[in-house]
C-alpha cells in the first residue's frame, strides 16, 4: 500500500532526502518505518519503490509475530511502545481485514468490552526527572498509536471500543503532562502533543 503522494517543491524533497538520512538509524525499528512510510515527497519512481520495500520488509520482519509481552511495558524511561509501535505499522501495510487477523494474533489481550484495565496510563513520579519525564510522552505516542490501529481497523470490529477508551485515556493523561514547567519534557512534550492532536500519522479519508 503506497500513502497518496503530496505536491512538494524540489527543494521540499532534498529537505526530506536529509531527513531520511538523520533517520536512518531508527529504520530498524516499526516507529522509524512508519514515520517514512506516511511521508510522500515525490511520486517518481524510485520513492515508490521505496515504500514497497518498507512494506515487504515488514511483512518479512512481523507478519508471523503472536502474542506480543505488552507487560513487558513500559521501563522506567520509555517513551515509545515497540509493541504499539509494530501493530501502527502493520495496520499502514495491510488491509482492514487482514490487519485485523494479524492484530487478533499479536495482541490477543485486546478486550472486546470497552474498558481500560488492559493498558493503563503510566505516571511520571517526578516530571523533573530526564528519565522519568518520559512516560509523560509514552502516554502521548501511546494514544496516537492506539488512535492509528483503530483507523486500520474495519468500522465493526468489537475491539474499537476498548481501544478508543484506551486512546482517549492516553490522550488526556498525555496532555495534561504538557504544561511546560519543567525543562526535562517541556523541550520536547510539545512536539509529541502536535503529532497527536493534528493527527498526522492517520490516513486521509
Amino acid at each position: 500500500m503506497v500513502p497518496q503522494p503530496l505536491q512538494y517543491s524540489s527543494s521540499r524533497v532534498l529537505e526530506f532526502d536529509h531527513f531520511r538520512d538523520v533517520l536512518g538509524g531508527y529504520l530498524s525499528s516499526p516507529l522509524g518505518k512508519a514515520r517514512v512510510a506516511q511521508l510522500e515527497p515525490s511520486a517518481d519512481r524510485a520513492w515508490i519503490d521505496g515504500q514497497q520495500q518498507l512494506a515487504e520488509e515488514a511483512r518479512k520482519f512481523y507478519i508471523a509475530d503472536k502474542d506480543c509481552p505488552l507487560t513487558y511495558e513500559p521501563s522506567g524511561e520509555d517513551f515509545l511502545s515497540p509493541v504499539l509501535g509494530e501493530a501502527d505499522m502493520m495496520r499502514r501495510i495491510l488491509a482492514p481485514a487482514e490487519f485485523a487477523a494479524w492484530l487478533n494474533d499479536f495482541m490477543p489481550q485486546i478486550p472486546t468490552k470497552t474498558n481500560t484495565n488492559w493498558l493503563p496510563v503510566v505516571v511520571s513520579t517526578d516530571p523533573s526527572d530526564p528519565k522519568l519525564a518520559h512516560l509523560d510522552g509514552l502516554n502521548l505516542s501511546r494514544a496516537w498509536m492506539l488512535e492509528g490501529i483503530i483507523s486500520g481497523l474495519p468500522a465493526d470490529d468489537t475491539r474499537r471500543p476498548a481501544l478508543t477508551a484506551v486512546a482517549e485515556a492516553h490522550r488526556r493523561a498525555g496532555l495534561a503532562a504538557v504544561t511546560g514547567e519543567h525543562y526535562e519534557g517541556g523541550h520536547w512534550l510539545g512536539s509529541f502533543a502536535v503529532y497527536l492532536v493534528t493527527q498526522r500519522g492517520l490516513r486521509s479519508k
